[in-house]
């Protein structure tokens, strides 16, 4: 039973996110154990003034918790929802703290049914959270970490050599080209690859292979300066 309820639990979220949405869980049910504590000892000293309906009346403490929750959302989103997300943090702060400082006008009943409507839906929204917006190992990390090179890379056609001959032999060309990479050496190492592809610069003999009898790459005279990061999340 307790495997089958592991592999519910990874079906229900990214894997690599279950630790954090675990602790958050944990999080929250030690919040109400230590409501349930507190009750009780209330309970014991003043039964009259006190009810285990109170238990339920931890909405603040979820919310703060929640934001820990809010700020890996607010990472993890494009920027364009961050405005938006805060806002609504702060309307469910907003409504928790009244709930907390206006809770003895408030009929036990209807502040305990308020209080667990705000907990479940915090709950939820952490649990939706880990699944579809949080970003955990199911990213690829190396493409958080791309950025764009700008590599540019002299090379002598030999093709050109030969047409020219042993007076104008040398003749130092570049090929500029911008590549998506995670280092500098791996940025270098894309655009050769592709300079030496059909994408790359045609030989003046064009109906001639790009090995190295017709070209030569001189790689130690090779530029290349990191442009921008590129956003994962398309930001």
């Amino acid at each position: 039973m307790q495997a089958w309820n592991l592999e519910l639990a990874k079906k229900m979220m990214n894997e690599e996110n279950l630790p954090l949405a675990v602790y958050y869980g944990m999080l929250y049910v030690l919040i109400v154990v230590i409501k349930i504590v507190k009750v009780f000892l209330l309970i014991k000293r003043s039964p009259n003034d006190h009810s285990w309906l109170h238990v339920s009346f931890v909405a603040l403490e979820v919310v703060n918790t929640f934001a820990g929750v809010v700020i890996l959302v607010v990472a993890s989103v494009s920027k364009n929802w961050v405005g938006a997300i805060l806002m609504g943090y702060a309307m469910l702060l907003f409504v928790s703290s009244a709930l907390d400082t206006l809770g003895p006008e408030i009929q036990e009943k209807k502040r305990a049914t308020l209080n667990f409507i705000v907990v479940f839906f915090v709950v939820s929204c952490t649990f939706a959270s880990f699944k579809f917006y949080i970003h955990g190992g199911s990213i690829d990390e190396s493409k958080s970490l791309d950025a764009t090179y700008s590599v540019a890379i002299p090379y002598i056609d030999n093709t050109l050599s030969r047409h020219l001959g042993a007076k104008r032999a040398g003749v130092v060309t570049v090929h500029n080209v911008r590549v998506s990479a995670a280092t500098r050496e791996e940025a270098l190492e894309r655009a050769v690859t592709e300079f030496e592809s059909d994408k790359g610069p045609s030989l003046f003999d064009a109906q001639a292979g790009k090995s190295d009898f017709n070209v030569n790459i001189l790689r130690s005279k090779i530029v290349v300066e990191r442009m921008f990061v590129t956003s994962p999340t398309g930001s």
